[in-house]
């Protein structure tokens, strides 16, 4: 989907995708997109830097260093492949 989009067009948006890529290469000081995510039961995949450290914490177990193709690849299949963890990740917040 490309274009301007409603909130409730992202929230579905969200709600239909398998992942949520958030490969922040900045530090940046407020995650909206992540939260956004997240509150729409979307299993995000972020990039360790920035405010994403305080939204998620050192437990959550799709994020991976801003600089490494290898770890973003890995949690890409994990959340592809592992159900359990998905489900656990969406309930998250």
């Amino acid at each position: 989907m490309s274009g301007k989009i409603t909130p409730e067009q992202v929230a579905i948006e969200f709600q239909n995708a398998i992942a949520v890529l958030h490969p922040v290469i900045w530090e940046e000081p407020f995650g909206r997109i992540a939260i956004e995510a997240m509150t729409n039961g979307a299993v995000l995949i972020p990039s360790d830097i920035g405010a994403i450290r305080e939204i998620v914490g050192d437990s959550y177990k799709l994020h991976y260093p801003n600089d490494s193709f290898e770890e973003l690849s890995k949690n890409i299949e994990r959340a592809l492949t592992d159900s359990k963890l998905c489900q656990n990740l969406t309930t998250y917040l």
